[in-house]
């Protein structure tokens, strides 16, 4: 009886634990669709806050701070109100956000907005990501304070500077929209990172040009700059028609990273020079950009991803800072030079760097000549297998440069003891020394991008032998090379040259069908054969078109000639006395006219 009630009870207990799940399964299903994440925050005190996404049909996050001891202990965030066709891509979005900035509040001073403010944001949820720092601000009653930026009292004298900048997107322009309605937009940086650097150049006119590049692609930033529309000549983009390019300078490259923009673009706007006006805090150019995230997204202002955006420009003038650019002379220098890493880390390729280097300049035009060697360690020694340099316009991201890229001209190659090119079991035609010229940023930082590839490490493990590096040059080590002095030769005597005079010879040239010329000529006696030479103008000079071994051969037949063509010949005779060849006999010009 006793084991038959134990059944019993455990079948019941059964059923209640079954119920018990049923219904938070069903508490689970009836929560929000947006993810909502929690950190720990037991035992401190909730602060709400808001943040209203405009753009897409638009949403609204909420977040709850726990705070304690004045720091954020955790947070917990969801989205409501989502509106239009793109609700569920937004969800999906801010899903994305919420989960990628987990933890990232945590133990932030809850007085910090700037620290809060500088959370990263999460790839491809950008927007998301910034509402919610946003939220979490709003919560904390926190707002990020904007630094004033001093202006100078006057442009700055006349040379190269270089400035911190930003350059940011402010809003999509609608094509046909409302007078004032261009369409509000989240702010993307397009320089990789939120401020780069810039080089400013003032003309002794006064006049300023500013320098920047566009970086395509990065993890941060997953938008690619298209093309450059022009900038506002008044930097009010509300001006119909203040939309120019004129004296702006526009570098474009291959996109060759990664087939994100396969049958969208080939090129990717790189470098920009464009003047600036008067000293100003901003500055305000038109972009088209390509948001492979946004792909699928036709409404008005976007195409599947592609839009165009106004984009502001400021400038940090407290940071310019004048730039001291070599000023070479024509003629030839060594330069002191090493391979770097583009974070700036030691690269095994300075191995194959052989040093120093050299600089021709010519004509204000820098010309680097540099040579390699072998290197590696042990049994794994290899030459360099050929190299290529970046160009003008390059953004580098972490530790890899994204550019277009040209290949060098190979001087000389590495040869064995026979004077044949070096072969081994990695390859062959290995460069011993290059030589390009150097691009415009190379000569301001002193550093030039390339690329290298070493087959002796690419066996070693594939995709290891192709580094992107900088040859990092020392300007302050630059010598001019010492010229030889060149010893003074004694004229050559002349050698007595008897003079044949030269015997005449008859020659017929007779147009035939199919584009032919027959040549027809006398004999010469003792000649030991005859050179054809042909012109196809009157004031044209002659070339040697055909030479007859021999002298009994009187006539020849010319094909596959260029129809309508006049053609003029003439033949000359001559004599072999040891390798030379003296001409005894010439004919009179004659013409043909090729017909068909």
């Amino acid at each position: 009886m006793k084991g038959v009630m134990q059944m019993i009870l455990q079948r019941k207990s059964m059923r209640l634990s079954v119920l018990i799940l049923s219904i938070l399964m069903m508490i689970s299903m009836l929560m929000p669709s947006s993810a909502v994440f929690a950190d720990d925050n037991a035992g401190g005190d909730v602060k709400k806050g808001s943040a209203l996404i405009a753009e897409f049909g638009g949403y609204k996050v909420n977040a709850e701070v726990t705070v304690k001891d004045g720091k954020i202990l955790g947070i917990e965030v969801e989205g409501s109100d989502f509106k239009g066709k793109d609700a569920t891509v937004n969800k999906g979005y801010l899903d994305n956000a919420i989960k990628g900035m987990k933890g990232k509040f945590n133990n932030i001073d809850v007085t910090d907005a700037k620290k809060i403010n500088s959370v990263d944001t999460v790839t491809n949820a950008t927007i998301s990501s910034k509402a919610i720092r946003v939220a979490v601000l709003d919560a904390l009653n926190l707002q990020v304070p904007e630094e004033e930026e001093p202006l100078p009292g006057k442009v700055p004298a006349p040379g190269k500077y270089t400035v911190t900048i930003q350059n940011m997107t402010e809003s999509v322009q609608i094509k046909n929209a409302k007078p004032g309605n261009k369409g509000m937009g989240a702010a993307h940086s397009l320089l990789g990172e939120d401020s780069a650097q810039g080089i400013l150049d003032v003309d002794s006119n006064g006049k300023m040009k500013l320098s920047y590049v566009f970086v395509s692609g990065t993890n941060k930033s997953p938008l690619y700059v298209l093309k450059y529309n022009g900038y506002y000549k008044n930097d009010n983009p509300s001006i119909e028609g203040d939309l120019v390019k004129e004296n702006a300078d526009v570098k474009e490259f291959k996109w060759i990273v990664n087939n994100e923009l396969n049958g969208v673009s080939d090129t990717v706007v790189g470098k920009v020079t464009r003047p600036l006006g008067k000293i100003s805090d901003a500055y305000y150019d038109e972009v088209k950009l390509y948001v492979p995230a946004m792909q699928g997204l036709n409404k008005p202002g976007f195409d599947n991803g592609k839009f165009t955006a106004v984009t502001k420009i400021s400038l940090k003038w407290s940071t310019l800072k004048r730039v001291q650019e070599p000023k070479l002379a024509n003629g030839e220098y060594t330069v002191n030079a090493k391979v770097i890493q583009p974070d700036g880390s030691e690269s095994m390729a300075d191995g194959a760097l052989k040093k120093p280097v050299t600089i021709k300049v010519k004509g204000g035009k820098y010309y680097l000549h540099v040579g390699f060697q072998k290197m590696g360690q042990g049994a794994v020694q290899g030459y360099l297998g050929s190299a290529e340099y970046f160009n003008s316009g390059y953004s580098v991201e972490g530790n890899k440069i994204n550019g277009g890229l040209s290949p060098v001209k190979i001087e000389e190659y590495h040869k064995n003891k026979y004077g044949n090119n070096i072969s081994d079991e990695y390859g062959t035609d290995y460069p011993k020394t290059v030589s390009f010229e150097m691009i415009p940023e190379a000569k301001l930082d002193g550093k030039v991008p390339m690329q290298f590839k070493i087959p002796a490490m690419e066996a070693l493990a594939p995709g290891h032998g192709t580094k992107s590096v900088f040859l990092k040059l020392d300007w302050s080590s630059v010598k001019k090379k010492a010229g030889k002095p060149v010893a003074k030769k004694k004229p050559a005597k002349k050698k007595k040259v008897n003079k044949i005079k030269l015997s005449k010879m008859k020659l017929k040239a007779k147009a035939m069908k199919k584009r032919r010329v027959k040549l027809t000529w006398n004999r010469v006696k003792k000649a030991s054969g005859y050179v054809i030479y042909m012109k196809t103008s009157k004031k044209g000079k002659f070339k040697a078109v055909k030479v007859i071994k021999g002298a009994k051969k009187t006539k020849l037949i010319l094909k596959k000639l260029k129809k309508n063509k006049k053609c003029y010949f003439l033949i000359k005779a001559f004599k072999k006395q040891g390798k030379k060849k003296i001409f005894v006999a010439i004919s009179k010009v004659m013409m043909a006219k090729v017909i068909r």
